[in-house]
């Protein structure tokens, strides 16, 4: 579920400009460990202090009152780690800095260029008889989302440099693969998410985004191959967000649909978005007829979900989510084809101004 962004990367009002990642912390998370739901910040986190130690590699505590971390299994094998598996577990917090790469983007992968921050890992295990102790790394790498479905991938770089001499360990190239969430300002507080609830409540007050990403993948580096590790990045910035079209760089106002306030009020942005069936070239034709029948039944199912309740209201919101969803999947398809006509961009920001009216969607 990618949230806020719309079907547009939420950027600095300047395409090129940056944006700064700060990983989460909080008083609330110190020592902190994640349970069976694999995060932190839920009720099921166990509190672990003092001299206890954690997994069999004799981890250190979540001293930083972090939200982030990664599991790892200590041998190429082919599950993922989680709360009961790990080999070692490290809380992360620190900074990333994003330059979006438009020239590099599509619909539906956008790239992220990670042109700088710093990571800070938590004790990590006893190394050459002592131990390893807390580690700094600065980043580089680039993230690949795709905005539809917050499908995404992260390949990281970076030297983590502990206190310990002869323990430093040199990141390679770990890619990560998962799902990202990113929350708006405007929409803190109105998901029906428990978990992205929680996390609203310990952001600064002038956080304008919140980044959930939720990925495993394997770590590469010198002497280590393919461990598995899985991990949870919670993030925010504090940055000033504006929006631009992917495919014409034109900024955009509250995620497309200019000033519209309700699902009725921005549904005119679409229709006039969409291509005309009348007057399409023959082999644009059924895409518009298509488009056309998906916005119809997206209109359709709101409107008996605003008379419904309970159950059936939710059915009715799934019906119009899923409608606008595939109308935005068929135009890019279709586009990518030569076959949509119009402009790609204006549509894909129509749509994703209706979905933040639909709960969940």
């Amino acid at each position: 579920m990618l949230v806020g962004t719309f079907v547009i990367v939420a950027l600095l009002s300047g395409s090129a400009a940056a944006l700064t990642a700060h990983l989460l912390t909080h008083p609330s998370l110190q020592f902190a460990t994640p349970g069976p739901d694999r995060r932190i910040g839920t009720p099921d986190d166990v509190v672990v202090t003092g001299a206890t130690m954690l997994g069999p590699q004799d981890s250190g505590q979540n001293t930083h009152s972090a939200a982030s971390f990664a599991y790892l299994i200590g041998s190429n094998v082919s599950n993922f780690p989680d709360d009961s598996t790990y080999d070692y577990i490290l809380f992360v917090d620190g900074e990333i800095e994003f330059a979006p790469n438009l020239a590099a983007s599509t619909a539906s992968d956008v790239q992220l260029d990670i042109t700088g921050g710093t990571l800070r890992s938590t004790t990590e295990f006893m190394f050459h008889g002592g131990m390893r102790g807390e580690a700094q790394t600065p980043v580089a790498g680039v993230v690949h989302l795709d905005p539809m479905t917050g499908a995404g991938t992260f390949t990281l770089s970076g030297h983590f440099s502990p206190a310990e001499v002869g323990a430093d360990f040199v990141l390679m190239s770990q890619t990560l693969s998962g799902t990202t969430t990113i929350l708006l300002a405007d929409k803190f507080g109105k998901i029906a998410d428990p978990y992205l609830d929680q996390l609203v409540v310990l952001l600064p007050s002038n956080a304008t985004a919140l980044i959930l990403a939720e990925v495993t993948g394997h770590v590469t580096e010198a002497t280590h191959q393919g461990w598995p590790s899985r991990g949870v990045l919670v993030a925010y910035t504090t940055d000033a967000l504006g929006c631009v079209s992917f495919l014409t760089g034109v900024p955009c106002s509250g995620g497309g649909g200019g000033s519209c306030a309700s699902f009725s009020e921005c549904e005119p942005p679409l229709t006039a978005a969409l291509p005309p069936v009348a007057g399409a070239p023959k082999k644009n034709k059924p895409t518009a007829k298509r488009l056309k029948a998906l916005a119809t039944s997206a209109h359709g199912n709101f409107g008996k979900a605003t008379g419904a309740s309970g159950k059936k209201q939710a059915r009715f919101y799934k019906k119009a989510c899923t409608a606008l969803k595939t109308l935005a999947s068929v135009a890019g398809k279709a586009n990518g084809k030569g076959r949509l006509g119009v402009d790609l961009g204006a549509i894909q920001a129509a749509v994703a101004k209706l979905r933040s009216f639909i709960p969940g969607c």
